[in-house]
């Protein structure tokens, strides 16, 4: 049986009757993100993912009426979206604990990074921490960090709305969270490979006071500095 889940900016118990302009997908991972990053003064990509105190609710819903995949036209295809519509409504099946099924199977490892990310290098942005992070990305070749950024999303894409990390992420490390989202997905195109993900993740994983992305990833000495130019 398939389900359908979707985003709220408030609570709402289960037999509530939404309205069906909204978006509603049978994936979490493919619902889009929504005005996330801010939702209030002070606000972090850490509160959003806290689920005490994320203003974000994710809920399981049933239709009123049968589903159907949301399509246009784009020059003279039609592209389907993995966003659902009905014709009546939407009713609430019941709320989930937390937004872990959109951030996927690394979703722990992901919420980890986002904290320690906001405490090590944005909050505490002057600091050795983030004065080492930075300088291994200032080490990086620009555009071999957009070639493997494009290749971890390339991956991720079917699955997941890849927004999500660029949005969580910002502009500190962004490439860092769509790595480690893509991580299960190593090897599963031609471009995305343990070359790419390492060479994504370097600058965090070869910083000693920065925790480890993944048990399993393999230690980075902290004097490696990536040396692959452009392709």
């Amino acid at each position: 049986m398939t389900e359908f889940y979707t985003l709220l900016t408030s609570p709402a118990p289960p037999g509530t009757v939404l309205d069906a302009a909204r978006f509603v997908t049978a994936d979490p991972r493919h619902l889009p993100v929504i005005d996330i990053t801010c939702p209030a003064p002070g606000w972090s990509a850490a509160d959003i993912l806290e689920p005490d105190r994320s203003p974000l609710r994710l809920v399981r819903v049933e239709p009123l009426s049968p589903p159907h995949p949301d399509q246009w036209e784009r020059d003279g295809q039609v592209v389907t979206s993995p966003v659902l519509v009905v014709a009546d409504a939407w009713r609430v099946a019941e709320g989930l604990p937390d937004l872990d099924p959109i951030l996927g199977p690394q979703a722990r490892q992901v919420r980890a990074a986002i904290a320690a990310g906001q405490a090590l290098l944005l909050d505490d942005g002057d600091g050795p921490t983030a004065t080492a992070y930075h300088q291994g990305i200032e080490a990086q070749d620009t555009e071999t960090v957009g070639r493997h950024e494009r290749a971890a999303k390339d991956a991720l894409g079917p699955h997941a709305d890849t927004l999500w990390m660029d949005e969580l992420g910002g502009d500190v490390y962004a490439p860092v969270l769509v790595a480690l989202a893509a991580r299960h997905l190593i090897g599963t195109t031609p471009a995305w490979t343990q070359e790419a993900y390492d060479y994504l993740t370097r600058p965090w994983r070869s910083v000693p006071d920065l925790p480890p992305l993944h048990p399993s990833d393999a230690p980075v000495p902290a004097s490696a500095t990536p040396t692959e130019g452009p392709r």
